[in-house]
């Protein structure tokens, strides 16, 4: 069993916004004092992030976080959080990381993902994941389903409730998409803006987007049972 916080973000379908909520997630939990590792099923995306991160940091003659680059489990032994970034249809193939996540965060951007059926393959993917955990020691997986909202998308987290009962999951409040999230395709996140180096780049949008990840943050926190 993992003793440090693992925190796998995927989603049953492409362009759900994964990879902006890892990164971000994973600089909050910088600002909490956590040495922060990231797994990515794209190695190729997560080695771009980091070189455009250590490019920001010597532009702006500053020190900021870089996250541990994990490529496998071995490599955890130094850090105290993870947050793995699985892209759909990589989840099968690393499953590893579902098995010893403590959180799993399911973004969904789509009115149609809701509408999922018992024998619906990332459903059963899931509760194999579950099984294996009891197996393993892990009595509880935070299992987080997070309604990420675009172009004034109305919020469709009532539909959402039922289902929450049927299968499982904690509806967390939804994020709504900002242009400040994809801070990161130039190496940094709004919660880097909290240096007080950067502190003339933060927008009011941007603290807005600050707060939704450290309300996201609380959520996952408040069930935490390690």
């Amino acid at each position: 069993m993992i003793d440090i916080p693992v925190i796998t973000v995927s989603s049953p379908r492409t362009k759900s916004g994964n990879t902006v909520l890892a990164i971000n997630l994973a600089g909050a939990l910088w600002n909490d004092r956590y040495t922060v590792g990231l797994f990515s099923s794209n190695i190729t995306e997560a080695e771009e992030f980091l070189q455009k991160r250590s490019e920001f940091s010597d532009k702006k003659k500053i020190q900021i976080f870089k996250p541990k680059l994990i490529k496998n489990l071995d490599g955890i032994k130094d850090v105290t959080a993870l947050i793995a970034d699985i892209s759909a249809g990589d989840y099968t193939e690393n499953e590893r990381f579902f098995n010893i996540a403590h959180t799993l965060i399911t973004p969904l951007n789509r009115i149609d993902d809701i509408s999922w059926k018992p024998d619906d393959k990332y459903l059963n993917f899931i509760w194999k994941v579950k099984k294996n955990q009891a197996a393993d020691g892990i009595k509880y997986l935070n299992w987080i389903v997070l309604p990420y909202l675009k172009n004034n998308q109305t919020d469709f987290s009532a539909e959402l409730i039922e289902q929450s009962k049927r299968f499982g999951f904690r509806l967390a409040p939804a994020i709504y998409y900002r242009e400040e999230y994809m801070h990161i395709k130039n190496g940094y996140c709004s919660s880097d803006l909290r240096n007080e180096n950067l502190s003339k780049m933060m927008t009011m949008n941007d603290l807005y987007a600050r707060r939704e990840i450290l309300k996201l943050a609380d959520f996952i926190w408040n069930k935490k049972t390690i």
